[in-house]
């Protein structure tokens, strides 16, 4: 079997690296004009149109009420799920973002021998990165989440454990409620804060994306990181476009808008407050907010965050599959799935999903090359819809 892995490489309108996007968005709250995928788009001022705080409620309320909702299966009953490896995919992401950072931490610190590490996992959902930090040796993790019966889902988790750490868990809306006033010790200080797949659904308005970034940077030490993963927002809005209509996805994930590309161009896209319905088979159904990446990037940085990397899942994928340790993890989560199948298994997709593996196998002729790592097309549509980024606390 071979242990290499392929990949869809996505075609893009321009060529352009990270910086040349970021340039290209370059922006001050002041203006009436913004850049959005590099063409010329009006967004709305939210300073004087905020979203009501009646709204507002209701929206984050639906969002606590979906979590609430998701039952956890078991192994088994995870390993039927149409997205399986798209999920494990997905996980593989976390484990190398939340081990490299707590790796890069220690590795700078003046004395080795302090082994205290101290994590906030904002948004912590039902736990599903607590392995993550035990196989990382922390010492003190601290889980905040607005559903409450994810939170008590956290604690029976941790409870069932080893414990190697002490933990608290915090009930609470993080994109309205200050964390450190519900903290055990107010005056502690946390080494990292990590928020996956969630920092998104503060962008619902400019005070919860503000009070969302003092979460996660107000008791994070000088010279700790806040990192996390969340949907791109520029290839969510490149895939409007090109789809015509006001809806696009395939038969894992669907995005749908209240208006097409056009609509929503002509009429402004408001900063905060851009939202669509989210579905991803079995897991999220709900609506989500557009983020606006410079925007946040500048807030961030009044809370002393100064913006490390941002990279999209692929690019991500790609500089960090190769080496024993990545690769090995790769395998060990089963987050690429073996094609073909062994004996009478089915794949996950769909036949059209594995063409492109199919094409890889026959074009390599003289190759021992008998099964290849890979996601279906439908799956690696979805994964990229995502980036990882990654900031310092400079102040």
């Amino acid at each position: 079997m071979d242990s290499r892995s392929s990949n869809y490489h996505r075609n893009h309108d321009d060529d352009d690296d990270d910086g040349d996007r970021n340039d290209n968005h370059r922006h001050h709250y002041k203006h009436r004009k913004y850049q959005y995928h590099s063409e010329r788009i009006r967004y709305q001022n939210q300073y004087d149109n905020q979203t009501s705080n009646s709204q507002s409620s209701s929206i984050s309320s639906i969002v606590a009420n979906h979590y609430n909702s998701i039952h956890n299966n078991d192994i088994q009953e995870r390993k039927k799920s149409r997205i399986y490896y798209m999920r494990n995919f997905n996980n593989w992401v976390k484990s190398i973002i939340i081990r490299d950072t707590i790796k890069l931490l220690r590795s700078e610190r003046d004395d080795q021998n302090d082994t205290e590490f101290i994590v906030h996992d904002l948004a912590c959902g039902k736990g599903g990165d607590l392995t993550k930090y035990e196989k990382s040796q922390i010492t003190h993790f601290i889980g905040s989440d607005i559903a409450s019966v994810s939170i008590e889902h956290c604690k029976e988790r941790y409870g069932n454990s080893r414990k190697y750490f002490k933990a608290e868990f915090i009930n609470a809306d993080c994109s309205r409620e200050l964390i450190k006033d519900k903290l055990s010790d107010p005056n502690i200080r946390f080494d990292m804060t990590s928020c996956q797949f969630s920092f998104h659904y503060c962008f619902e308005s400019y005070d919860q994306v503000r009070t969302m970034v003092r979460n996660a940077s107000e008791c994070l030490k000088i010279g700790g990181i806040f990192c996390g993963t969340m949907p791109d927002s520029i290839e969510v809005m490149r895939r409007l476009k090109e789809c015509g209509t006001n809806q696009f996805g395939n038969d894992v994930y669907s995005i749908k808008f209240d208006k097409s590309y056009d609509e929503m161009t002509a009429a402004g896209i408001s900063l905060f407050g851009a939202k669509y319905d989210f579905h991803l088979e079995e897991v999220v159904d709900c609506p989500e907010f557009l983020v606006y990446f410079p925007i946040m990037e500048e807030i961030c940085e009044s809370y002393g965050l100064k913006l490390i990397f941002k990279k999209r899942f692929d690019e991500f994928y790609e500089e960090n599959r190769e080496g024993d340790d990545n690769s090995r993890l790769l395998n060990f989560m089963e987050a690429l799935e073996k094609y073909p199948p062994k004996d009478r298994e089915r794949p996950m997709g769909k036949p059209e999903d594995y063409r492109h593996i199919r094409e890889y196998l026959q074009n390599s002729s003289g190759q021992s090359i008998n099964t290849i790592g890979t996601l279906s097309k439908s799956e690696w549509e979805a994964v990229t819809l995502y980036l990882v980024f990654s900031f310092r606390k400079v102040f």
